[in-house]
């Protein structure tokens, strides 16, 4: 008896590509391209138990492993494995949050603002961790103080709120990194009016003060008294807040900063 003929190749291709045309694409917008792209990839790159459940995953949808065939694909082609996070990371009704992150760390040599987005978007969704972080190491580069101390001390304190989406090493570093950007801070010369009051919320890493809490109250009432130009009051204020214990030393250069300002004002309207 003769042995079956074998397909010839251009009819497996063609098979292959009729199975990829019937997958389902998980809601998201993955041009059909790059799915075959990844599909080819897998086939190409291994024939064992591994690699057929990842081709079986492929087939079914599954958007994870999706992500992980295009972080495989990345040293060999990176255009494919970017593209491939940008169908899954910008879809409008579910974004995946792994190829944010992914996106976050592929543009951050390149185009910071574009890498802080995703960054910033992943960790706010997550919440993740290293999102949070390096969103805050970023937008220290970019001299955005006040939000890069708001991500990092984020990052940092996600263990109290959310202790299953942090790693204790990534903790600390976190921890380590907020305080050396406090330093750098404390180091720059002639912090204007707007930028100490934009900080001072965020230059504690224990969070002081507490919302709602009488010294919170006395900050936005300096705050208030800033808007009303009522110079005289928000120095009064911010001698108020200068004396409490729980200050960070942050925040305490801040408050002279900020008392500097106010009695700036008050001799200017008093000529």
């Amino acid at each position: 008896m003769s042995s079956p003929m074998p397909f010839p190749m251009p009819m497996i291709r063609m098979i292959r590509v009729l199975l990829l045309l019937l997958v389902p694409l998980w809601g998201q917008e993955v041009p059909k391209n790059l799915f075959e792209k990844a599909y080819v990839f897998v086939e190409r790159n291994g024939d064992d138990a591994d690699t057929r459940e990842k081709l079986s995953k492929l087939r079914q949808g599954d958007i994870d492993t999706l992500y992980q065939v295009a972080q495989s694909m990345n040293d060999e082609d990176r255009v494919t494995s970017v593209q491939i996070w940008h169908a899954l990371a910008d879809d409008e009704t579910s974004p995946h949050l792994l190829s944010q992150v992914a996106l976050g760390f592929a543009y951050s040599e390149v185009d910071k603002a574009r890498a802080i987005a995703y960054f910033v978007e992943a960790g706010e969704n997550g919440p993740h961790q290293a999102a949070l972080y390096n969103a805050g190491r970023l937008l220290a580069e970019q001299h955005d103080y006040s939000k890069a101390l708001a991500y990092i001390r984020a990052a940092a304190n996600l263990q109290h709120a959310n202790p299953k989406y942090i790693k204790p090493q990534l903790t600390e570093t976190c921890r380590q990194a907020y305080d050396t950007l406090s330093q750098q801070i404390m180091t720059l010369p002639n912090l204007s009016l707007q930028a100490s009051a934009d900080m001072f919320l965020y230059a504690s890493i224990s969070d002081f003060p507490p919302p709602n809490t009488k010294q919170d109250k006395i900050w936005r009432k300096a705050m208030q008294a800033l808007q009303q130009h009522d110079y005289v009051l928000a120095e009064q204020q911010f001698d108020t807040l200068a004396d409490h214990p729980h200050l960070s030393m942050l925040q305490s250069h801040l408050l002279k900063a900020l008392k500097m300002h106010a009695m700036i004002n008050i001799k200017d309207n008093d000529l």
